[in-house]
């Protein structure tokens, strides 16, 4: 926050020389433009340093929902196998550089938010790290998700959307005292929400299975029922053609009360959802 006021307050300051934007260049200033004044309903004048960076990123995430559709259609028509990567943690870092350097454009950006009197290094701090992880096991299943992309082969990352992430420590009196961590708070720009693909997920009580007509089915007797919502982020590799995706599962109440599930049956039963899932997509 503190970064963003400062950024703001020496935008009006800032005497850095530009060189004239190509024509390409225009066009981009020109998106990232509008995207203030539809998005936010702001001009550039009166835009917040946040406000640039995500519209920035929608620039971006334009570009790789383009290819994506491509991408999606090549795949289909291919009858390529996918690789469905399951892992309760994805550790994918800020992601504005990453997708600006994979789709080859750093410099354009560079060049535009210069002309807007803003830096990229600068814009790119305000992004928030997606709590999606802890340590190895995230940062591991992050570098095979991209390794896959950017070698051209189908692949889906499935995790759980965190709303809190892990924890934010503080110190207090020499004891570690949990926070949440909040990366939520000003929304994610890469993720696309997908309700109409939410799935009724059930824990505890009893799980009876049969094959039915060859098909491998549940029935659940007093179990409990909530809604999995999943929120999809597309990823592009360095100079790819095909683009991938990370598929975040959110849990929601069916009923829409303002009911609070524990991480731990949140947890449980979106990997049960998963496992399930890949049986069906493995034996249909």
């Amino acid at each position: 926050m503190a970064q963003a006021k400062s950024m703001a307050q020496n935008k009006n300051t800032k005497t850095t020389a530009t060189k004239k934007l190509t024509a390409s260049e225009e066009v981009l200033k020109k998106e990232i433009v509008g995207k203030v004044n539809r998005h936010f309903g702001k001009v550039m004048e009166d835009a917040t340093p946040h406000m640039v960076y995500t519209a920035c990123a929608l620039t971006v995430r334009d570009r790789i929902m383009e290819k994506w559709a491509v991408s999606h259609q090549t795949v289909k028509k291919m009858g390529a196998k996918k690789l469905y990567y399951l892992s309760f943690e994805f550790l994918m870092g800020r992601l504005l550089c990453t997708n600006i350097l994979n789709l080859m454009q750093t410099e354009e950006y560079q060049h535009v938010l210069n002309d807007l009197g803003y830096s990229l290094p600068e814009i790119a701090e305000l992004e928030n790290d997606a709590g999606l992880g802890n340590g190895g096991l995230g940062r591991l299943a992050a570098c095979f998700i991209d390794s896959l992309t950017t070698l051209d082969l189908p692949a889906y990352g499935c995790t759980i959307r965190y709303e809190y992430g892990l924890f934010r420590q503080k110190i207090v009196d020499g004891y570690q005292t949990e926070l949440p961590d909040s990366w939520l708070d000003n929304g994610n720009a890469w993720e696309i929400a997908r309700p109409e693909e939410t799935v009724e997920v059930k824990f505890g009580g009893e799980v009876y299975t049969d094959w039915v007509d060859g098909k491998f089915t549940c029935r659940y007797n007093n179990s409990h029922t909530i809604l999995a919502m999943p929120y999809d982020v597309p990823l592009c590799g360095y100079d790819s053609k095909i683009v991938n995706k990370l598929r975040l599962w959110s849990s929601k109440s069916p009923d829409q009360e303002t009911v609070k599930i524990g991480q731990n049956c949140l947890i449980r039963s979106l990997f049960i959802s998963m496992i399930h899932t890949l049986q069906w997509l493995f034996l249909k």
